[in-house]
C-alpha cells in the first residue's frame, strides 16, 4: 500500500496541468493500469456511460519447511492466474472529480503447482488448476490529475463461484460473497 501511495504522490507532484469540466467531457477512449496487474481499454458510450474490458495476470510463490523431530517435510508452490473482465461504468457526474458506479464480470483461471519433499515418504508433485466467475458492484471518484491523466478508488461488493479440480478425482464447487472489494486505477485518456 505504501508504493501505491509513494506511485501516486509522484504522478501528482509531475503533473502540474489541472483539468476543467470541459475537457473531461472529450475523453473518449483510455487505458487504464488497475490493481498493480491488470490492463484495461475504455471507451465511452456518451457522456454518463463507459464500457470497458480488460486482462489480469497474477504470480505468487511460497516456500515451507516442517521439522517435527524424525521427519522433515519442505512445501514449494506456485500459483499464475489470469482474467478477463468486462464492465460497465456509469457517471453521476462529470468534473474533476467524478463519481461513478461500475458493474462488471470476470472470468479467472488459476493454475498451481506445488512440489512436495518428506524424508519419510519422498518427492512428489501436483498440479491443478481453479476456474471462477464473479460479478462486482463498486461505487467509487475518479479524480482528473489533467486532461488526459486520472486517477480512482472504489469499492463494493462481489459474488464469486469456484470451481476447483485437484488431481485424484476431487473436485468441489463453492460460492464466495467479496466484501469489501476495492480497486484502485490509473488511466490515461485521449
Amino acid at each position: 500500500m505504501k508504493l501505491i501511495t509513494a506511485c501516486l504522490s509522484a504522478i501528482i507532484c509531475l503533473i502540474s496541468q489541472t483539468a476543467s469540466a470541459d475537457e473531461i467531457m472529450q475523453s473518449n477512449v483510455g487505458v487504464s493500469f488497475k490493481n498493480l496487474n491488470g490492463l484495461s481499454l475504455r471507451k465511452a458510450l456518451s457522456e454518463s456511460t463507459m464500457i470497458y474490458t480488460g486482462i489480469g495476470y497474477r504470480i505468487s510463490q511460497g516456500y515451507r519447511a516442517s521439522d517435527s523431530g524424525s521427519v522433515m517435510v519442505n512445501r514449494d508452490s506456485n500459483s499464475t492466474a489470469y482474467s478477463l473482465t468486462v464492465g460497465a461504468r456509469k457517471y453521476f457526474n462529470r468534473d474533476m472529480l467524478s463519481k461513478f458506479m461500475n458493474l462488471e464480470v470476470s472470468r479467472n483461471i488459476t493454475k498451481y503447482n506445488s512440489s512436495n519433499t518428506s524424508s519419510a515418504s519422498g518427492s512428489y508433485n501436483t498440479d491443478y488448476q481453479t476456474q471462477s466467475n464473479s460479478a462486482n458492484i463498486t461505487y467509487g471518484v475518479e479524480y482528473y490529475l489533467s486532461p488526459n491523466i486520472s486517477v480512482e478508488g472504489a469499492a463494493g461488493v462481489g459474488m464469486s463461484w469456484l470451481e476447483d479440480t485437484v488431481p485424484g478425482n476431487s473436485y468441489s464447487n463453492s460460492k464466495d460473497i467479496l466484501f469489501p472489494l476495492v480497486n484502485i486505477a490509473l488511466t490515461y485518456y485521449w
